[in-house]
C-alpha cells in the first residue's frame, strides 16, 4: 500500500510538471505563475532573491513579459527526483524595440501539495 501511495504522489508530481513544460513552451509564463506558484513561493535567481511570495512573482515577470513580442521556448532537459524537479529550456525572445534575447536556462523546483514552494533559476552558459 506504501508503495501505491508513493507511486501515485510521484505520477502527480510527473503529470504536473509535464502540464507546466507544456505551458511554458506555449509561451503562458503568467498563467503558469498563477496555477503552480504556492502562495509564499520563494524564487532566486542567478543566486539572487528575484521574489517572495507569488504575487511579487507574478509582478516581476509581467513587468519582462509585456515587452516581449514573440518568443520561443523549448524544453531541453527534465528530471524528476521526489518533490523536485530539474528542467532545462532554451528561450529566444524578440522585445519591443526590436532586440532578440537568447539564453539557456535551469530552473531546480520544490514541488508541495502540487504547488511550487521554491524556484532556483541559473542561466546556463
Amino acid at each position: 500500500l506504501k508503495l501505491q501511495f508513493l507511486y501515485f504522489i510521484a505520477m502527480g508530481i510527473e503529470a504536473d510538471v509535464a502540464t507546466l513544460v507544456r505551458m511554458n513552451e506555449a509561451g503562458q509564463c503568467l498563467e503558469l505563475c498563477e496555477k503552480w506558484m504556492d502562495e509564499h513561493v520563494e524564487m532566486v535567481s542567478n543566486g539572487e532573491l528575484f521574489a517572495s511570495g507569488k504575487k511579487a512573482a507574478y509582478e516581476k515577470q509581467k513587468a519582462f513579459v509585456d515587452k516581449v513580442v514573440q518568443s520561443t521556448v523549448k524544453c531541453i532537459g527534465q528530471e524528476i527526483d521526489g518533490n523536485q524537479s530539474t528542467l532545462t529550456f532554451t528561450y529566444s525572445m524578440t522585445t519591443l524595440d526590436g532586440k532578440t534575447i537568447a539564453f539557456t536556462g535551469k530552473h531546480v523546483q520544490t514541488w508541495n501539495n502540487a504547488l511550487i514552494t521554491k524556484e532556483v533559476f541559473t542561466t546556463l552558459p
